[in-house]
């Protein structure tokens, strides 16, 4: 199945992310400055009750989550207070959920024949989304669907039927438009993994040199590649620019570490006790979302807030209740999926 590639690819753990044809004017690769500050947030662990592993992949804007449990068994919604799980009709396993602010829930499943399919969802109501089967010399074999905004326009992938070839595309689900979306140094894999309210796209790609993520802004693309990593994917932008991901590190094989990517500047996202971090998502308020690894192996979704900073010693002495009187610190604010 397509999902087998995709892990192979990307070494997910589980089967768990408008306009014309775009057209690709400028390509630019970031000079990535290395990790070198480590932003404070605080953690939340998110478990839905009972089972014995969570995973978020989407957190909105009002801070409403969606995800996974439990191997694929059923996707969830939490709104910080109670959980619902839920899964289109027939489903078997499901895997990366998105949801916009509007209630939108978009994501993809195995149906009864382990057939891979996308959809989407508004209330009780499923759409069952197919890619078009028409790119010259191609089938499609399996369709994805990651994110969508508030506008409706949703970002994901098809597989041909071999399941040799991935393609992105943007969707607009109010004229079920589909439009490619092109990485020129891409070869077999491209990935949509998340968009916002401008429209821009992250992703992750193949080419000849490695697997990396990327930034779609305006036809402009940025190449994301966390320093020193093997692998590197981008999975949410938020409307201020600022992306989170995941990726692997040389040195350690298949861990999963996750980051925050912030105007070219890296901040390595580790969650407290975890052995390995995967981040999924942002909203514009700057919480991320994702889920981590404890020391025994088991998965936990978690939502992290970060930790406003001082700037001065006053601030310092209100956060602290310490006189600091030879030591001001001064941090410079840099940010230090995949399943």
């Amino acid at each position: 199945m397509s999902i087998q590639s995709l892990k192979k690819d990307l070494h997910l753990p589980d089967k768990s992310k408008i306009c014309s044809v775009v057209a690709i004017a400028a390509v630019s690769f970031s000079v990535s400055l290395p990790a070198n500050a480590s932003t404070l947030y605080n953690f939340q662990t998110i478990d839905f009750p009972g089972q014995t592993e969570t995973a978020v992949s989407s957190i909105n804007n009002s801070g409403q989550m969606v995800g996974t449990f439990t191997a694929g068994q059923s996707a969830f919604l939490f709104d910080g207070k109670k959980f619902t799980a839920f899964k289109p009709p027939g489903a078997g396993e499901v895997y990366i959920p998105g949801i916009n602010d509007v209630g939108q829930i978009v994501g993809s499943f195995f149906d009864a024949e382990d057939i891979p399919r996308a959809y989407i969802k508004k209330g009780d109501t499923y759409k069952i989304i197919n890619y078009p089967a028409n790119p010259p010399a191609v089938t499609v074999g399996e369709t994805g669907i990651s994110d969508i905004n508030n506008s409706g326009v949703a970002v994901g992938y098809y597989f041909d039927e071999d399941f040799k070839i991935s393609r992105a595309f943007y969707l607009d689900t109010n004229t079920n438009t589909f439009t490619p979306i092109t990485i020129p140094e891409a070869t077999d894999r491209t990935y949509a993994w998340g968009n916002n309210e401008l429209n821009q796209v992250v992703g992750s790609y193949r080419s000849d040199k490695g697997f990396y993520g990327y930034f779609l802004d305006q036809g402009e693309i940025t190449k994301l590649e966390f320093p020193g990593s093997s692998l590197t994917a981008a999975y949410s932008v938020n409307d201020a620019g600022t992306i989170v991901g995941s990726f692997f590190r040389q040195e350690t094989g298949r861990n999963l570490y996750g980051f925050v990517w912030n105007n070219g500047v890296f901040t390595e996202i580790k969650a407290p006790g975890s052995t390995q971090t995967f981040v999924s998502s942002i909203n514009d308020s700057g919480e991320i979302a994702g889920y981590y690894f404890d020391t025994v192996g088991v998965k936990h979704g978690f939502v992290a807030t970060k930790v406003p900073e001082p700037t001065t010693i006053f601030g310092s002495l209100l956060a602290f209740g310490v006189l600091l009187t030879n030591l001001v610190v001064k941090r410079k604010g840099n940010y230090s999926k995949l399943t």
